[in-house]
């Protein structure tokens, strides 16, 4: 399964994370917005810096025996050294290389073996060359150790461990003594073959003592005005606030472990603090979506009777539907199964007993059909995807069309419907056109992503095309101004012509780097009067 991997990050650039202790000295806030490369016992930092790599690599036999468990726990791709392998089986996440007999001393093709270099941090460089990262960023490697006895010589080290940037990371355990001499020779022979590929690597720690990499100060390449120490780290009982301005009360939640709570403008919502889909509830923009005018907007023009949410996810947009559109019945559709019991207890917590709710584990496609295999993110449940990418695991779930779940739970009453499928959302909306042509009380607002179409097998333009022709389609704006009207925010429509489709497909994908931009759309019905 390697074969997938290789170069499926041309033109982009990671951060590799290593366990010095200047990781506490560095404001890691960036790292969720990066594609991360995690090393060894890096999970011991996950809540204290609060994020979670994509990609773990880990080729130390003590490493790999003394953290077996852990490593299995972790839900990123992970490629590991044969060192240990009666601990550890391959599957869709877990990649066994072989480092005892690499073909080569700098590996482009990790089919043939992975070198060691005397540091987990070449091995990891390696593993970014092969997945095609043009530019590299390494922290936290400090290259300086307290240690006695010889390089590579096995030690044990009693009390706390000062060199890593947790004090139980090797304490009162085995471990090898570095080898800075021999691990500088395999950084400058990486260094010669990135540059000869025309790519870079960048040392970025903070006081570090490596002198092979160009050094570069992580505030100027992150964009941080003032490098500062991370906070504390979180407790399952930690309190993730917005703004005072709006938040207005806290409710208490039974805590699993792993979760945090959130509370934005009275909504409280768990989530599980490893996945990146759920620390996502932290952002500025759920403050904004929470308190947003266009819902006071909908519910006089549309007063909808009935949400249907596709794509629920943790439950927070069907508990803010709730709170500003007042429906009477509630539908939440969600078909990862690792995520339904929070969107229960979610929405058990924030809708009231006004409104019935109904919670499917399908997914929304184009027949009724059951056991259709659904791709999980390893890393975030909101980028789960029907199509799954390269790697993911998948997981059979039953698959119902928007014309059924509108005939059974609907039935003609005022409908508003929420569709994010992160890609998908071309054969949702084509799986409800017989009851959406039958029908004018209805409004839809969907996620818009032409790259992420791709990745569903759609195409962007054809889409936008049939939707024109079958209804009146709009993009939304990314804020809503609070003195608004429907009728203002809606006045430019989408036209139904192929060339200027085109035109806005390309500037959708603009607004974002290698064409990852995306916007949402907003579908009426042709000549509606919510409009008027």
């Amino acid at each position: 399964m390697l074969e997938l991997y290789k170069n499926r990050h041309i033109g982009e650039r990671v951060v590799i994370v290593c366990n010095g202790p200047s990781l506490n000295k560095m404001d890691l806030s960036f790292l969720k917005n990066e594609h991360v490369i995690g090393l060894n016992k890096i999970y011991l930092g996950f809540k204290k810096y609060r994020f979670y790599p994509k990609y773990y690599v880990a080729v130390n036999e003590k490493v790999l025996r003394q953290s077996h468990q852990e490593i299995k726990k972790l839900t990123c791709i992970k490629f590991l050294s044969a060192r240990a392998t009666e601990f550890f089986s391959e599957n869709s996440l877990t990649h066994i290389i072989d480092t005892k007999n690499p073909k080569e001393r700098f590996t482009k093709d990790l089919q043939k073996g992975l070198e060691e270099g005397w540091t987990v941090t070449y091995a990891a460089l390696q593993v970014a060359y092969y997945l095609g990262f043009t530019k590299v960023i390494i922290i936290g490697m400090d290259h300086k150790f307290s240690f006695q006895g010889k390089p590579n010589e096995t030690r044990f080290l009693k009390g706390d461990d000062s060199n890593h940037f947790c004090s139980t990371y090797f304490a009162n355990k085995e471990w090898d003594n570095p080898d800075l001499e021999n691990s500088e020779k395999s950084y400058q022979l990486a260094k010669d073959i990135f540059e000869k590929g025309n790519r870079q690597v960048f040392d970025a720690t903070v006081n570090g003592a490596c002198n092979i990499f160009d050094k570069k100060n992580y505030a100027d390449i992150f964009g941080l005005t003032t490098p500062i120490p991370n906070e504390t780290p979180l407790s399952k009982d930690t309190l993730i606030k917005a703004p005072d301005s709006v938040v207005k009360k806290e409710i208490s939640i039974k805590m699993e472990k792993n979760d945090i709570k959130i509370v934005i403008d009275g909504i409280n919502i768990r989530v599980n603090e490893g996945d990146a889909g759920g620390t996502h509830y932290k952002g500025k923009q759920n403050v904004e979506e929470a308190v947003s005018p266009l819902f006071n907007l909908l519910k006089k023009q549309l007063c909808p009777s009935v949400v249907i949410d596709i794509g629920a996810n943790y439950g927070f947009t069907a508990s803010v539907f709730y709170k500003q559109l007042s429906p009477k019945k509630i539908i939440a559709v969600e078909p990862d199964p690792a995520l339904l019991d929070y969107l229960e207890s979610n929405v058990k917590l924030n809708v009231g007993s006004d409104c019935e709710t109904k919670i499917y584990p399908y997914l929304v496609g184009a027949k009724n059909e059951t056991k259709v295999p659904f791709g999980i993110n390893p890393r975030a449940s909101q980028d789960n995807r029907v199509k799954p990418l390269a790697g993911w695991e998948t997981k059979p779930v039953d698959s119902v069309t928007l014309n059924k779940l509108l005939d059974d739970d609907v039935k003609g009453e005022n409908v508003f419907i929420k569709i994010d499928t992160q890609g998908y959302d071309p054969v949702v909306i084509q799986s409800g056109e017989d009851y959406l042509c039958r029908h004018n009380n209805w409004v839809i607002r969907s996620e818009f992503a032409p790259q992420w179409m791709v990745s569903q097998e759609q195409d962007a333009v054809s889409f936008l095309c049939y939707a024109t022709q079958k209804y009146d389609v709009y993009e939304a704006p990314a804020r809503v101004p609070y003195f608004s009207t429907l009728k203002n925010l809606f006045s430019n429509r989408i036209p139904n012509d192929k060339e200027k489709i085109k035109d806005f497909v390309t500037y959708v994908e603009s607004l974002n780097h290698n064409k990852k931009g995306w916007v949402e759309v907003f579908i009426f019905p042709k000549n509606s009067t919510y409009l008027k």
